[in-house]
């Protein structure tokens, strides 16, 4: 996955188109991971009480079965956006120029203030 993360090279370092594939694959799906999380934990922070209700999903015996059925269909929308994002967002990158190989690869993440 290293060499798919340097923007000097991305996928020119793979013989194998199959590898490649899998590689992106790889990362896409450690990317949807990091959304979902980040998105999980900006609904825990807020005051909405349906937002937490959909991060922990389990119903109290109280709740009927549309509320059952509407946190179900946040849950799955969710999932799907996070994959949907993680996707675009892979896809941008490797179609971005590369960077010249004498350029510092971390030299955008050296000058983030």
């Amino acid at each position: 996955m290293a060499a798919l993360l340097d923007p000097r090279f991305k996928v020119l370092r793979f013989g194998n188109a199959s590898l490649m594939k899998d590689t992106e694959k790889n990362l896409t799906a450690e990317c949807a991971s990091l959304i979902r999380s980040s998105t999980d934990r900006q609904l825990t922070t807020q005051d909405n009480p349906a937002a937490q209700a959909t991060v922990f999903s389990a119903p109290t015996d109280g709740e009927n079965l549309w509320d059952l059925l509407d946190i179900r269909v946040s849950e799955a929308q969710r999932v799907q956006s996070a994959t949907a994002d993680a996707t675009v967002e892979v896809k941008q990158y490797l179609s971005d120029a590369y960077l010249p190989r004498t350029e510092d690869p971390f030299f955008p993440l050296k000058h983030v203030a």
